[in-house]
């Protein structure tokens, strides 16, 4: 059975925290999206470049023979429905996060991965990321130094490189729990 990891940064006006992740996903979309199959290399969709989303990845989160793996398998799940329009269903969902619990790991990514003596450069970007984060997926106050409501890469192209090196590491930092 064919095996895909798979890591989405989303940017929605609501918060997830606040609202649940029904409502979040519901307004919520794709920025970026990290895969990889079978354990190959991983691949990055940007949407900044413009393009589709990849086939191959698009074929895969709708086939209910290949496993999915992802940190918290239900966000990618539903925001997968919600806000890319692709089925996927629940059969073959895998959840690293539920994985780790069951093995008496708790907390995040980045915990899970610190508990575990995984290898910096093959774990989360912890400090850097939630940054990052707070940056693109959700709306900025205008301020007169800081006129975006929505930064991107096009506000920050520097700091969305390194976005896009952080949404890769995560399925790194998956693959390495």
């Amino acid at each position: 059975m064919d095996e895909l990891e798979l890591d989405y940064e989303t940017y929605s006006e609501r918060d997830l925290k606040v609202v649940g992740l029904d409502n979040y996903s519901a307004a919520a979309e794709v920025m970026l999206a990290a895969y990889r199959f079978n354990g190959g290399p991983v691949r990055l969709w940007d949407y900044h470049d413009g393009e589709p989303l990849p086939r191959d990845l698009a074929d895969a989160l709708a086939d209910p023979h290949v496993r999915k793996w992802a940190f918290n398998a239900q966000f990618e799940r539903v925001i997968t429905n919600a806000a890319l329009g692709i089925y996927s269903p629940v059969k073959n969902g895998r959840s690293t996060t539920v994985l780790a619990y069951m093995q008496g790991f708790t907390g995040g990514l980045a915990d899970v991965g610190r508990q575990m003596q995984v290898k910096d450069d093959l774990r989360k970007m912890e400090a850097e990321g939630k940054a990052l984060v707070r940056l693109f997926c959700g709306p900025q106050k205008v301020t007169a130094k800081q006129p975006h409501v929505r930064r991107s890469a096009l506000t920050d192209p520097d700091k969305w490189d390194t976005f896009r090196d952080y949404c890769i590491r995560d399925v790194v930092a998956e693959g390495s729990i």
